[in-house]
């Protein structure tokens, strides 16, 4: 079965790779996300890739994002996130698995850590089942920020991010909670979550099946260093 290109499926796995922390700071400890830097050569990872969606979609993939392009836009969200926060604290959440390199190439950016982590599921295989389940979560010393930052890789149909919007707002209503994400999809997005607002987005694109940077194709392709689109046939 193809998967569908509006929806972009995560599915997250029991046996990811697990946190470490650095020393304590101010209440909580800064968060390793372990980068994902590719133990195999760019060109290995990509030909395995090409060969499975040929194979199993009958499709290709081509570069839609560079890694310099990526690196760059990264650079830019920092400097406008620190604008905007100035000497405010903020608690930066990541939203694990795909996550994981923008919220990490952020942070450093941004000459901060990632405070948090929260791995989330909607989906079962490519439908939302409308429920959101924490699979992990770490938010260890929140209490102590009027700020928090969840920082996600993808936002297409809204959904995901919706649920994951109104259940840390009812955890915390005191908190003033904002969106970063890498990519958007406008144009997947459902008719009931046209109203979500993304605080800071690194680019918007069309409601192509994307893979690289943290997305994965059936959990392979994260350490792709660029953004690839999938071209189904």
């Amino acid at each position: 079965m193809k998967i569908n290109p509006i929806s972009q499926n995560l599915v997250y796995r029991k046996n990811a790779l697990q946190n470490t922390e650095f020393q304590p700071r101010i209440f909580n400890s800064g968060i390793d996300l372990i980068s994902f830097r590719a133990k195999e050569s760019q060109a290995k990872i990509y030909a395995r890739i090409k060969a499975a969606i040929a194979e199993k979609e009958s499709g290709e993939i081509k570069v839609l994002i560079g890694k310099n392009r990526i690196q760059k836009r990264v650079k830019e969200l920092a400097k406008e996130i620190n604008k905007d926060y100035k000497d405010e604290d903020i608690y930066m959440v990541c939203v694990l698995n795909g996550a994981k390199p923008f919220a990490q190439d952020l942070a450093t950016a941004m000459g901060k850590e990632i405070d948090g982590t929260v791995k989330i599921k909607s989906f079962e295989g490519t439908s939302s089942t409308g429920v959101l389940n924490f699979k992990e979560k770490n938010l260890s010393g929140i209490e102590f920020y009027d700020n928090i930052l969840i920082i996600e890789d993808i936002v297409d149909s809204g959904r995901t991010m919706n649920l994951l919007l109104s259940k840390l707002s009812k955890e915390y209503p005191d908190k003033d909670i904002k969106i970063c994400t890498l990519l958007d999809k406008p144009d997947a997005r459902f008719p009931e979550n046209k109203d979500l607002k993304l605080d800071y987005v690194g680019f918007k694109i069309k409601k192509d099946f994307v893979l690289g940077y943290g997305l994965d194709y059936y959990e392979d392709g994260r350490e792709l260093e660029n953004i690839y689109k999938v071209k189904f046939k």
